[in-house]
């Protein structure tokens, strides 16, 4: 019974805690810091889910998830070299059983995970410290830590991984405590399991074949059963690593599969001191710090005074610092940017080391001091707690220099606008200029290539090559310095579709017309120039013939080009009003800017709809003509003097020549 209300209380403060972190963020889709490599895993979960959940061909949505390939011969494949996608996969059978797929299958898996590897840390500090009060503080400790925090209910393996290796150390030290077999058998399960989907976990299992093998040594015994068991596990994690290399050949990886060192040892301070300034106080708050001090000095004063050799358990921590040490240096450009391999690293050490010294602390035999320290403990608990859950909410802060943060909102309502114009799941896309390839993709819930903002050259060379249906982009997303980046690769788009905040581009009519069509519904207005007689009824504003070259001219000194009016009630009045565009330009200076399709809707003499294409955009991509279809979504007028105005504003002195334009209201 005793134990019974020991561990309930432990759950109750571990859901107590999971909520208070996490009930405001469980359905948040991947954004903020690391966005792009929790959006990745998101995308997995997803693709298992698309591809009859075949494990060995892991998916995401982008087609050129190349980053990190072995091999440049490849064809462009959504296919993914990745560690052992098991929490992908679980989260992605969550999907399928509840018939859908938003973040909270993945976010709630990953959480539940977490805190059964924060049970077993409870019970691993109670093992080797045989103290209840011990063993909740050592789990507070992890529990609190900012970064665990922020990782606990995110898309990470580190989390589950680090549960597992939790769990297997747990079994290995009971194990140790009494000789039971099957106690080492599942920490070799868990351990590998570890080490399958966060390669860095490997660490745990081969630190415990160390301490296997000063055993061996001391003992002159060799306990066979042992090492076939450390062995199997061993060549689990050798078998998929050798199949995620060829994975990584074949089709390319999107997530990073080789080490990354400091190039001169000399830097090495440099990536410390970096990693500390950007994180340290994300890896642990100053409550830790300070538990962490008073252990650091008594860890001095005991192994001063030692005189009986190390322990088991203490060997097996120095195995597993020491390996974190080695494995840290060989990722140590990674550590001043990414918090989250603190967590494959350092976390689980540290935490180790204070579940093995915390029972040496000196009793305290005063009741007013003893009374005194709980007080402070308890106090520095509850800020450790208060510190998480502000944490939480700084590492959501966001701005204008958030770029991650405006492409989201910027795809936000893709799939909805997709959906309406009744494009195909199938349809492959093209986005650039993009802070992370998949999630554009998964907000849009399509596939396709992503160009990002920082693309090499070659890659966007070989972008030209890419054969995908259409360019998207969000009206704000085409920056002149991503038209220019992307020169090679939007020059070859000529047809141009602008409906409310996106734009679509294609590299032939055909694949626009297929939607632009509209041969379920006739105009009940249309017109249309004809540069053969040199004449245009019903259009507004002077006309500017060519009539050799059988074009419309809009030079500098025209600040309102072409336009048209309608004042008719009968044809304006009515729900659902759309206003299409249809022409084909070209600007004779390259530099061309602010040149805007406008149309606008005024009621009574009082604007109630303006909305203008800044086309000007489509027409710097190439000296091609391009071919525009702008869509208007008109508010429904009544019959109180209504009037429709389109026109072409030319606000920046541009030359622009026009081969047909056709207006028409539905």
């Amino acid at each position: 019974m005793k134990s019974f209300k020991e561990n309930l209380i432990v759950w109750l403060l571990l859901i107590g805690l999971a909520l208070l972190f996490h009930w405001r963020y469980i359905n948040e889709f991947p954004a903020h810091i690391h966005a792009w490599v929790q959006a990745d895993r998101y995308a997995l979960a997803i693709g298992f889910t698309e591809n009859n959940f075949d494990f060995f061909h892991p998916q995401t949505f982008d087609y050129g998830n190349h980053s990190f390939a072995d091999s440049l011969h490849h064809e462009p494949s959504r296919i993914t070299a990745v560690d052992f996608p098991m929490h992908d996969v679980i989260p992605a059978l969550i999907m399928k059983a509840a018939g859908t797929q938003p973040p909270w299958c993945f976010r709630l898996y990953i959480l539940l995970y977490s805190l059964v590897g924060l049970y077993f840390l409870f019970k691993l500090a109670k093992v080797v410290g045989n103290n209840y009060f011990n063993a909740i503080l050592v789990m507070v400790l992890a529990a609190t830590s900012p970064v665990f925090v922020y990782y606990q209910s995110g898309f990470l393996p580190s989390i589950p991984s680090l549960a597992n290796g939790i769990i297997g150390l747990y079994f290995y030290l009971k194990f140790l405590t009494h000789q039971n077999r099957k106690s080492f058998y599942f920490s070799i399960l868990f351990l590998t399991l570890a080490a399958l989907s966060r390669l860095p976990f490997a660490i745990l299992l081969l630190s415990v074949m160390g301490v296997e093998i000063l055993k061996t040594y001391k003992t002159k015994k060799i306990e066979v059963w042992k090492f076939i068991s450390i062995a199997i596990g061993l060549l689990a994690i050798l078998g998929y690593f050798l199949y995620n290399k060829f994975l990584s050949y074949k089709y390319g990886s999107a997530f990073l599969n080789h080490p990354l060192p400091v190039k001169d040892i000399a830097d090495i301070p440099d990536f410390i001191f970096t990693s500390i300034k950007n994180w340290g106080l994300q890896y642990f708050s100053w409550g830790h710090y300070a538990i962490f001090f008073v252990l650091l000095i008594l860890t001095f004063v005991v192994w001063n005074k030692k005189k009986t050799p190390l322990s088991e358990a203490s060997i097996l921590l120095l195995f597993i610092f020491s390996g974190s040490l080695v494995y840290a240096f060989l990722m140590l450009q990674q550590f001043p940017n990414h918090d989250y391999y603190f967590l494959d690293t350092g976390f689980l050490p540290i935490i180790f080391w204070v579940a093995l010294m915390l029972p040496k602390t000196p009793e305290i035999k005063r009741l007013l001091w003893r009374k005194l320290s709980c007080i402070a403990i308890v106090s520095l608990c509850v800020f450790m707690v208060v510190n998480a859950v502000k944490s939480q909410a700084r590492r959501r802060s966001t701005g204008t220099w958030d770029k991650t943060n405006t492409m989201i909102k910027n795809y936000e309502g893709s799939e909805k606008f997709l959906d309406s114009l009744h494009i195909s799941k199938q349809t492959k896309f093209l986005v650039t200029g993009v802070q992370a390839t998949n999630i554009p993709f998964l907000l849009m819930h399509r596939k396709g290539f992503a160009l990002l903002e920082y693309s090499l050259p070659d890659v966007i060379t070989e972008a030209t090559n890419w054969k995908y249906d259409f360019a998207f982009f969000h009206n704000d997303s085409l920056r002149d310095d991503v038209d220019k980046k992307f020169f090679p690769v939007t020059s070859q788009l000529t047809h141009w579709f602008f409906s409310g905040d996106y734009i679509l581009a294609a590299k032939s009519t055909k694949k626009l017309s297929e939607i632009t069509r509209r041969s379920d519904s006739k105009p009940i207005y249309s017109n249309a120039i004809n540069f053969i007689n040199d004449s245009a009824n019903g259009w507004e504003s002077e006309i500017i013939f060519d009539s050799k070259g059988k074009i419309g001219i809009i030079p500098p000194t025209q600040e309102y080009g072409v336009g048209v009016k309608i004042t008719d009630p009968k044809i304006l009045c009515g729900s659902g009003r759309k206003f299409i565009v249809n022409t084909t330009l070209f600007a004779e200076n390259e530099n061309a800017k602010d040149f805007l399709l406008v149309t606008a809707c005024n009621q009574n003499g009082k604007n109630v709809f303006f909305k203008g294409y800044e086309i000007s955009k489509a027409l710097q991509v190439s000296k091609q003509p391009q071919n525009i279809t702008a869509i208007y979504h008109l508010p429904q007028l009544t019959t109180n003097n209504p009037e429709l105005v389109f026109f072409f504003w030319n606000r920046r002195k541009n030359t622009v020549c026009y081969k047909r334009m056709e207006v028409g209201l539905y």
